[in-house]
Protein backbone atom coordinates (compact mmCIF):
# COMPACT_ATOMS: atom_id res chain seq x y z
CA UNK A 1 0.00 0.00 0.00
CA UNK A 2 1.16 3.54 -0.76
CA UNK A 3 1.66 6.09 1.90
CA UNK A 4 1.05 9.61 1.82
CA UNK A 5 2.98 12.15 3.29
CA UNK A 6 1.23 15.77 4.81
CA UNK A 7 3.13 16.96 2.00
CA UNK A 8 1.81 15.69 -0.61
CA UNK A 9 -1.61 16.08 0.88
CA UNK A 10 -0.93 19.71 1.06
CA UNK A 11 -0.03 19.57 -3.23
CA UNK A 12 -3.06 17.86 -4.10
CA UNK A 13 -5.04 20.71 -1.92
CA UNK A 14 -3.44 23.13 -3.49
CA UNK A 15 -3.88 22.07 -6.99
CA UNK A 16 -8.09 21.34 -6.00
CA UNK A 17 -7.87 24.61 -4.98
CA UNK A 18 -6.55 26.47 -8.10
CA UNK A 19 -8.84 24.85 -9.76
CA UNK A 20 -12.02 25.73 -8.54
CA UNK A 21 -10.17 29.09 -8.71
CA UNK A 22 -10.11 28.97 -12.68
CA UNK A 23 -13.18 27.32 -12.83
CA UNK A 24 -14.59 30.60 -10.62
CA UNK A 25 -12.41 32.70 -12.80
CA UNK A 26 -13.73 31.40 -16.36
CA UNK A 27 -17.74 31.65 -15.03
CA UNK A 28 -16.99 35.57 -13.92
CA UNK A 29 -15.63 35.63 -17.51
CA UNK A 30 -18.45 33.50 -19.18
CA UNK A 31 -20.93 35.78 -17.16
CA UNK A 32 -19.14 38.82 -18.03
CA UNK A 33 -18.24 38.90 -21.89
CA UNK A 34 -20.25 35.76 -23.18
CA UNK A 35 -19.26 32.38 -24.99
CA UNK A 36 -16.75 34.09 -27.56
CA UNK A 37 -12.99 33.94 -28.31
CA UNK A 38 -12.07 37.84 -27.53
CA UNK A 39 -9.57 37.72 -30.14
CA UNK A 40 -11.78 35.35 -33.19
CA UNK A 41 -15.35 36.24 -31.77
CA UNK A 42 -15.68 32.11 -32.68
CA UNK A 43 -17.66 29.92 -29.99
CA UNK A 44 -15.34 29.15 -27.33
CA UNK A 45 -15.74 25.04 -27.62
CA UNK A 46 -16.13 24.05 -23.61
CA UNK A 47 -15.94 20.33 -24.65
CA UNK A 48 -12.73 20.33 -26.69
CA UNK A 49 -9.85 18.07 -26.04
CA UNK A 50 -7.78 19.74 -23.24
CA UNK A 51 -4.97 21.28 -24.35
CA UNK A 52 -5.72 21.01 -27.39
CA UNK A 53 -5.46 24.19 -30.46
CA UNK A 54 -9.46 23.78 -29.62
CA UNK A 55 -9.22 23.94 -26.11
CA UNK A 56 -10.60 27.50 -24.50
CA UNK A 57 -7.75 29.16 -22.79
CA UNK A 58 -7.30 32.21 -19.95
CA UNK A 59 -5.40 35.43 -21.55
CA UNK A 60 -3.89 38.36 -20.17
CA UNK A 61 -5.18 41.11 -21.81
CA UNK A 62 -1.88 42.94 -20.65
CA UNK A 63 0.69 40.54 -18.99
CA UNK A 64 2.33 41.03 -15.46
CA UNK A 65 5.88 41.60 -17.37
CA UNK A 66 4.20 44.75 -18.83
CA UNK A 67 2.85 45.92 -15.57
CA UNK A 68 -0.47 44.97 -16.19
CA UNK A 69 -2.96 44.64 -12.99
CA UNK A 70 -4.08 41.50 -10.91
CA UNK A 71 -7.36 40.33 -10.97
CA UNK A 72 -10.33 39.08 -13.45
CA UNK A 73 -10.27 42.49 -15.45
CA UNK A 74 -7.06 41.48 -17.13
CA UNK A 75 -8.23 38.32 -17.80
CA UNK A 76 -10.39 37.37 -21.08
CA UNK A 77 -11.29 33.67 -22.59
CA UNK A 78 -9.13 32.56 -25.96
Amino acid sequence: METWSFTDCQAMTTIAESMNATQRMVKRLLDRDGERCWLCHDRIKFDATPNSNLAPSLEHLLPRSRKGPRGAATFVLG
